[in-house]
């Protein structure tokens, strides 16, 4: 599916709006979620780089979002309506401690994830297993083995846990 969804978002201009455009972004935004794609891939040299197509596809959301109110009662929100918060059940294994945490959809968390508040995950982020968040993850790949990002994409302000480690301390 991601070569056949990349041809898509290629082939729709860069102006583009309306069904056809908003149902690739949907679609992108699935494989984002699901973790199928990736905003940022190792290379074989260790080195992280940006999947161009996947950056240009979470902008084009941002241009074809119009602004939605998401508020509950105790918690104003307004963003764009094409990145709402990631729905997150309990059967999904993440761990969101209440208190400032929130996850844009189109971010990919693993089971296990901890969320320490507070933090903000953000769409193209790749939380791989047993992670521990306290702070904004900008960047498209995060791991328990590195807090690497794609050069020009995010930068690597995130903090990590995992077993055997005890840094930060409010995931030990």
């Amino acid at each position: 599916m991601p070569e056949s969804l990349r041809q898509r978002l290629d082939a729709l201009p860069s102006d583009a709006d309306g069904a056809d455009a908003e149902a690739a972004f949907h679609d992108l935004l699935d494989a984002l979620n699901d973790g199928s794609v990736r905003a940022a891939e190792r290379g074989p040299d260790g080195q992280w780089r940006a999947n161009a197509w996947v950056k240009e596809g979470i902008l084009r959301g941002f241009r074809l979002g119009e602004m939605a109110d998401y508020s509950t009662k105790r918690f104003p929100f307004f963003d764009k309506h094409t990145y709402p918060l990631k729905p997150i059940a309990q059967e999904d294994g993440v761990r969101v401690v209440p208190g400032g945490s929130a996850v844009r959809t189109g971010a990919y968390l693993s089971k296990g994830v901890v969320c320490m508040p507070p933090m903000y995950v953000n769409v193209g982020a790749y939380v791989e297993e047993a992670a521990c968040s306290n702070r904004s993850v900008r960047g498209p790949s995060w791991s328990r083995t590195t807090c690497s990002s794609a050069a020009g994409v995010a930068s690597t302000k995130a903090a990590w846990c995992a077993p055997g480690r005890s840094w930060p301390p409010a995931c030990a």
